[in-house]
């Protein structure tokens, strides 16, 4: 009997060092985890704060263009391409206007012909037939109902 307590003893101590070790090893993947979540975020956030002075310094070189204050080869022709895009927008902008000019004059044109062919509004619909008169509602009796009663027919009883 000694003997098993003995092995019941090394196998709980066993398993209180297993659990220990999974136990350790949890809390350092949560840990790994968080930290690198954490550091993530913040590098999101930096990834954004630097586009943000991307965009501030792209206003202020596209400023001494307009100035004529460029000279780097590599930022004109950045510039450059800019000023085409801005070329071609405004292009796409006028078809936009001229299509709806073209749609406006076809549906005035089209308002004139109705005119001039004697339509002036959409036909009027048949007059409906009158409906038939309805017999009037009685008004309702603050009396107690009437309950119907049978009468025995019998003769000479009342």
């Amino acid at each position: 009997m000694p003997d098993l307590k003995k092995d019941a003893s090394e196998m709980a101590d066993k398993a209180a060092s297993v659990l220990g070790r999974f136990i350790r090893k949890s809390r350092e993947t949560i840990s790994e985890v968080t930290q690198t979540s954490r550091l993530k975020l913040e590098i999101k956030e930096l990834e954004a704060r630097r586009d943000e002075v991307h965009m501030e310094m792209g206003k202020k070189v596209w400023a001494l263009y307009e100035k004529g204050l460029i000279k780097n080869a590599d930022l004109l022709s950045l510039c450059q391409d800019i000023e085409r895009i801005g070329t071609d927008i405004g292009a796409k902008e006028k078809e936009i206007e001229e299509i709806r000019a073209r749609r406006d004059e076809e549906e005035e044109e089209a308002d004139v012909s109705e005119e001039e062919s004697g339509i002036d509004s959409e036909p009027e619909a048949p007059a409906a037939e009158p409906a038939p008169p309805q017999e009037p509602k009685r008004p309702e009796s603050p009396e107690k109902p009437i309950i119907p009663i049978e009468l025995d027919e019998t003769p000479g009883q009342v």
